[in-house]
């Protein structure tokens, strides 16, 4: 689930999308945020991945010639991880991506010389909170600091790299839920916390779209010393997201939206350009609010 600081990036990719595009009428909300769900269900993908190669190594080494004992008596602890079936039968993907095919057997490959991926297998209990902590640390650990992987996902969406952080935060949070006894579906998740999350989205959204021309003319005026057609189009649209904010939202500190936005800013900007937003805000919630 996305936290409020999340939900302003997506809003911000939204209308940079539109602002590119000059067309303010139809907008990437929905494509937006199915990108982070998108992630989460492709980082199950990979993880299902390993499975089917530890399956495969195991299938290989059955038919060798010269069988080694322990190809013949293969370990199948982690084919066996009660986290990996379950996500294996919820997400029921085809596993025919040659390319996933190719970075779960780096990945495995990897995997198989670490120190807890080696005392998981050897350790002959069979508990669901040892897989839960297998699999826990395979994401934090390996998939995560793949950097293969990471260049696959930024190929298939520019905006996922800012969703990283939060898909692995989610995922551990759904792994470590996970019950054996209970209605547990790794398909199932939800984008926003509650429905006020998903409301401050849209509206945040909407409003600013709605008010861009008067908070551009809010802008111009508190930007009196400055040349505006130097002043980027990122820094535009993230002033205006936050003069929206401090403006149709009465329940959230305007200290709390101002820094929101320097923290985007500081991701997307210079240094001058979040110094520059933070002045702008600073100005504007003494004339135009607080007095």
């Amino acid at each position: 689930m996305l936290s409020r600081n999340q939900i302003r990036v997506k809003i911000f990719h939204c209308i940079y999308s539109s602002y590119i595009k000059n067309d303010y009428s139809n907008f990437d909300f929905k494509n937006s945020f199915n990108d982070y769900k998108n992630l989460y269900f492709k980082v199950l993908e990979i993880l299902v991945y390993l499975k089917k190669r530890a399956e495969f190594e195991i299938s290989h080494g059955l038919k060798k010639n010269f069988a080694s004992e322990d190809d013949l008596n293969p370990n199948k602890k982690f084919i066996n991880n009660q986290i990996l079936k379950k996500i294996e039968t919820d997400i029921n993907s085809n596993y025919d991506d040659d390319e996933k095919k190719s970075i779960a057997k780096k990945i495995f490959e990897l995997l198989k010389t670490k120190k807890y991926f080696i005392d998981y297998m050897t350790n002959e209990k069979n508990e669901l909170i040892s897989d839960k902590l297998l699999i826990n640390k395979i994401i934090k650990n390996e998939i995560f600091n793949y950097n293969e992987l990471f260049d696959y996902l930024e190929n298939k969406s520019i905006y996922w790299n800012d969703d990283i952080l939060a898909v692995q935060i989610l995922t551990s949070k759904i792994v470590d839920g996970f019950q054996k006894n209970k209605k547990n579906n790794f398909k199932n998740i939800n984008i926003f916390k509650n429905i006020e999350d998903e409301k401050f989205a849209k509206n945040l959204l909407y409003k600013t779209i709605e008010k861009r021309n008067e908070n551009t003319e809010i802008i111009h005026e508190l930007a009196k010393n400055w040349d505006f057609d130097r002043i980027s189009i990122l820094d535009s649209i993230l002033l205006q997201l936050a003069i929206t904010e401090m403006t149709e939202f009465d329940t959230i500190p305007y200290k709390v939206s101002i820094n929101e936005y320097i923290e985007i800013a500081k991701m997307y900007s210079t240094k001058k350009s979040y110094e520059f937003i933070n002045g702008i805000l600073d100005t504007f919630l003494k004339k135009k609010i607080l007095i």
